[in-house]
């Protein structure tokens, strides 16, 4: 299976024999031990499948005090139980081709597949060995690989994926997304298919949903591989409520009050910009001090918020004898943090049921959304002496 001088071949054969019969550690014959390779790093597949005809990689990290240049052969034997002639040998190389990385790194590598076995299960012993030019044989470097019935369990593997170039407030709010997905094991062993779509400039994602080949919720044919969902990426504007304010104030002396609204937001309090109100004096003219902005930071002396974080903001008013009397409105607005324009991000992955991911596959867009501020809620409050 490999090539070389025969005298080389057999020295490597004689070697592993004797090493695999005595089940203990070979110690190099030649004195100067500064002068023989060493091995290290042995990397061989732990189990292989009768039924998965594919390369297993095999690799083993070789330097010799010589140089890269002194390495003449590495090579690698696979014995069976209790045979004591190899089932499989092979030249390992490090020339950068045939699966092999970066020539000349000192990693060895080479490939097997279940051939070897012949249809049989089982513990195999995988045993490498390197020479230099010198004829100095390393020590040799062991290793285990049990072949066991079935097919390897591969990943699915997923393409064409289907989403929006742009998304716009208007189309936004039904979003057909779409990915094609096989699998090696069949559509049956397939658990779950998903996309997360990040809006810009946010580190997180704005929405994940499970996309399903069930022929519902925005899939058109099921059980034909393309995984489909129809989504809503709208993003939503803030919601005002639970308003606690006066109705009646007094002038004749200066009166603090604290006004405070509830606002939350489908997107997480953490998207909430600003909370403010409006105030239009009983004459019909704009309050000089617009807007009031509102506060959500437990600052309860400078702002009467008594908790920070919990979604009630709210804001202490004076009243004093220069206020003109009659009604004044009060119009309560929130505003979210918008995602204006720029680059948008869909993201599309899928596992099996033995929790085997495929790669991801990630896809730009273009995302153009105006600010949408909560509906505003309006209040009375009249001034009397």
């Amino acid at each position: 299976m490999f090539g070389g001088k025969k005298s080389l071949s057999l020295l490597f054969y004689i070697a592993c024999i004797a090493v695999f019969l005595s089940r203990c550690e070979v110690k190099n014959p030649v004195e100067d031990r500064a002068v023989t390779p060493l091995l290290s790093n042995l990397a061989a597949p732990a189990t292989v499948f009768l039924l998965t005809a594919i390369p297993y990689p095999v690799s083993v990290h070789v330097t010799d005090p010589q140089g890269w240049d002194d390495i003449q052969t590495v090579k690698a034997f696979l014995f069976g139980q209790n045979r004591a002639t190899p089932v499989w040998e092979d030249t390992l190389k490090d020339d950068g081709i045939a699966g092999d990385v970066i020539s000349r790194d000192g990693i060895f590598f080479t490939t097997l597949t279940p051939e070897f076995t012949r249809g049989d299960t089982g513990t195999y012993t995988i045993g490498v060995v390197a020479e230099d030019r010198g004829d100095h044989r390393s020590d040799t470097l062991f290793g285990t690989i049990v072949v066991v019935e079935g097919e390897k369990n591969g990943p699915p593997m997923i393409r064409d994926p289907v989403f929006p170039d742009t998304l716009t407030e208007q189309t936004a709010e039904d979003v057909f997304l779409s990915l094609h997905v096989e699998d090696p094991q069949g559509e049956g062993d397939i658990d779950s298919v998903w996309i997360q779509f990040y809006p810009p400039l946010k580190p997180n994602p704005f929405f994940i949903g499970k996309l399903g080949d069930d022929g519902a919720e925005g899939d058109v044919a099921a059980g034909d591989s393309n995984f489909s969902i129809r989504a809503n990426l709208k993003d939503d504007a803030p919601e005002i409520s639970n308003l606690v304010a006066p109705t009646t104030l007094s002038r004749s002396r200066e009166n603090s009050t604290v006004l405070s609204v509830q606002v939350s937001d489908p997107q997480g309090i953490t998207d909430i910009r600003s909370v403010y109100f409006v105030t239009t004096k009983p004459d019909g003219r704009p309050s000089s001090g617009n807007p009031f902005t509102m506060y959500d930071d437990g600052d309860e002396i400078n702002h009467g918020d008594q908790t920070a974080g919990d979604g009630i903001f709210s804001r202490i008013i004076t009243m004093d004898p220069e206020n003109d009397l009659g009604m004044y409105r009060f119009d309560f607005i929130a505003e979210g943090y918008a995602w204006g324009v720029g680059k948008c991000l869909f993201r599309f992955q899928a596992k099996d049921k033995g929790g085997l991911f495929s790669d991801a596959i990630v896809r730009e867009g273009v995302a153009v959304f105006e600010e949408v501020p909560s509906d505003t809620l309006t209040h009375f409050i009249t001034v009397v002496e």
